[in-house]
This record gives structure tokens, sequence and C-alpha cells, in this order.
């Protein structure tokens, strides 16, 4: 069992990942969760924020300090968001980390799509 994500980061660009989370039924629910928020948590450097709820059945976590921080803003990420029709009010800062809801593997069309260039 794996989730497949992608991260956005403001200076390296987009790139895919992989969270392995053993065989179906191996781990308990509060570990999947932890060890999700663990990984969402040093792909976005600090404590995550959730936006859910978008067509396409996207999760977008992003970095919940990231304004009181002064993280750079993230164009890429929005422009990315754009594509698979995410609405984008503001422009996010910081690494931004997108999975699909309820913290479901991305599929495979999503990140082909989210990864083009």
């Amino acid at each position: 069992m794996f989730v497949d994500y992608v991260v956005v980061d403001p200076a390296s660009g987009a790139q895919r990942c992989r969270l392995e989370l053993g065989e179906p039924g191996e781990l308990a629910e509060t570990e999947i969760g932890r060890r999700l928020c663990t990984a969402y948590q040093e792909a976005v450097g600090g404590y995550i924020e959730l936006y859910s709820g978008f067509a396409g059945g996207l999760d977008v976590y992003v970095n919940e300090e990231g304004l009181p921080r002064r993280l750079a803003p993230n164009q890429l990420a929005a422009a990315l968001l754009r594509r698979v029709g995410v609405p984008v009010n503001s422009i996010p800062v910081g690494p931004v980390l997108i999975v699909g809801y309820d913290d479901q593997s991305l599929t495979e069309e999503q990140c082909a799509l989210l990864l083009a260039k």
C-alpha cells in the first residue's frame, strides 16, 4: 500500500513522491495517519494546513505558518492547481503538497497533469 503525491517547491519545482505504507491491514489506521502527517510536514517544512473539497478529487496541504514566516510565493503551485481545476484566490507560499481526496493516492492522470511541462 502506498500514497503518491506531488510536492511543488518554489525553489526546486514539482516532483512526484511516494510514501510506502506496507501491506494492506499491516498497520493500524492511527499509524498510517501518523506516517502521512510526518511525511506531509516534512514536505511543507512545518505544521500542515489542509484545503479540501476541490473538483477533481484533490487535497492541498500548505505550511500553516507560511505567511507569518514569509515563505516565498509559489507561482508554480498556483499555476499547476489552476491547471487541474482548483480555484486559486491567492498565491500559496512555500512548498505545496497535492494529494488525492482524503489522502488517497493521486491517479496517473492527475500526476501527469501536475507534472506536465
